[in-house]
């Protein structure tokens, strides 16, 4: 997650939509919506969110998600 320095997060902040699918947390990043991941706690989502980004900017992939009704939260991607 975004570290604080000064009392400010450091890196860029993202918009984690995210929605209860049975006993899991689902969730994307709205501004980077190909960034998609679960976790059993939604601190565990918001960790996963944050290695799946890792890893679809290293990869460089794009595709988009489709989905229905979901929350929001903002997670930072900054470890």
């Amino acid at each position: 997650m975004a570290k604080k320095r000064n009392g400010k997060l450091n890196g860029p902040c993202f918009t984690l939509d995210y929605w209860k699918d049975g006993r899991w947390y689902v969730g994307r990043l709205r501004e980077v919506p190909s960034v998609i991941s679960q976790g059993k706690t939604l601190a565990e989502l918001k960790a996963n969110i944050v290695d799946a980004y890792d890893l679809i900017t290293k990869e460089e992939e794009h595709t988009s998600v489709a989905i229905g009704r979901y929350q929001s939260t903002m997670v930072g991607m900054s470890r």
